[in-house]
């Protein structure tokens, strides 16, 4: 379970051992009050508030609790200090990241991630009229040929990420010129987004990133110890890489908000910024769909029917056995020079 504080003066405090949710609706107080067994992660936005109580019980049943920004972006997150991961492997994982067989980790998520993205695109022509399919094949074409581009290359970041933003271009633009067509678009909108389904897009990868960040935190990695992405300060670039495989279930989510007529007026408004802002009843609507296509079991991966949330975190504590059988020789020799 997850609880959003997203309302301005909401509370959160610990009574008779729960946690209890303070809010206000239709001018009335709410209170609501969850057992700490039952909750996974806890997202308080500004404007919300917590006790010292209710942050010493999320620590004690490893509950993530996250500050995000107004879009919905985690910015920060309350944790205990003593460190749920093994210094094993984070030197494994600092030793692939300074080598080729790094680099070969993001062509596969990448690669994955394309595979996905083709496969969404050959379904959404599937309920196009044959004019439509023909003007697309072309670019069907071009995103096969990127995929095969991707796997024969030499291994280069630059070149990997050049492929990635091509076939990216192609496939936001099918997904754009899909939708309801009030809410078309030609290009993917970073933050703030100026169309309602970028504004959307951006919030439910918030929510991924801190679910791939808690996987990867959990299975004993470094969110901030990238392959591809870049290095820098404050900059999650692990994150970025090993999230690629889980974007685009994330994408067909909103997508289906919109293509299905589930997204009216009352979802969003327009921002000072000139972006779009979700309305609390349009992050409400947002978070219960993502809720469902998370928890829902799939068909069979890895011999086992996981949730998308269950799969995340096994793909995680796979990577971590993977990177130390990567480094077992490298680390004995380092021993032996020392």
């Amino acid at each position: 379970m997850e609880l959003h504080l997203n309302s301005y003066g909401a509370r959160l405090r610990v009574k008779d051992g729960l946690l209890q949710v303070t809010y206000a609706r239709e001018g009335k107080v709410q209170k609501e009050a969850f057992s700490a067994q039952q909750v996974r992660r806890i997202f308080l936005q500004k404007g919300t508030s917590v006790s010292i109580d209710a942050v010493l019980l999320a620590m004690e049943y490893d509950i993530s609790l996250l500050v995000t920004d107004h879009f919905g972006f985690p910015v920060g997150r309350f944790c205990s200090h003593e460190p749920s991961s093994t210094s094993q492997i984070q030197k494994a994982q600092a030793l692939v990241s300074c080598r080729p067989a790094g680099l070969e980790y993001a062509r596969g998520w990448i690669a994955e991630k394309l595979q996905q993205q083709h496969g969404f695109m050959e379904k959404l022509l599937q309920h196009q009229p044959a004019a439509q399919k023909e003007r697309w094949a072309p670019r069907l074409q071009r995103h096969q040929a990127l995929q095969e581009k991707l796997l024969a290359s030499p291994p280069s970041a630059a070149t990997f990420r050049g492929i990635e933003g091509s076939a990216g271009r192609i496939f936001y633009l099918m997904i754009g010129q899909s939708l309801p067509e009030r809410y078309r678009f030609v290009r993917r909108g970073l933050r703030p987004a100026q169309d309602p389904f970028n504004s959307f897009l951006n919030y439910a990868y918030a929510i991924l990133y801190s679910r791939v960040e808690k996987a990867l935190l959990t299975a004993g990695l470094n969110p901030y110890l990238g392959f591809m992405h870049r290095d820098g300060y404050r900059f999650k670039s692990m994150v970025y890489d090993f999230i690629e495989p889980f974007r685009v279930t994330t994408i067909a989510c909103v997508y289906r908000l919109f293509s299905r007529k589930k997204i009216s007026q009352i979802h969003y408004r327009a921002g000072p910024d000139k972006g779009i802002r979700i309305t609390t009843e349009g992050k409400q609507r947002l978070v219960a769909r993502l809720k469902k296509a998370y928890e829902e079991k799939r068909k069979p991966r890895d011999g086992l029917r996981l949730t998308e949330e269950q799969y995340i975190r096994r793909r995680a504590s796979s990577l971590a056995q993977s990177l130390l059988r990567e480094t077992d020789g490298i680390a004995i020799k380092v021993k032996a020079m020392a």
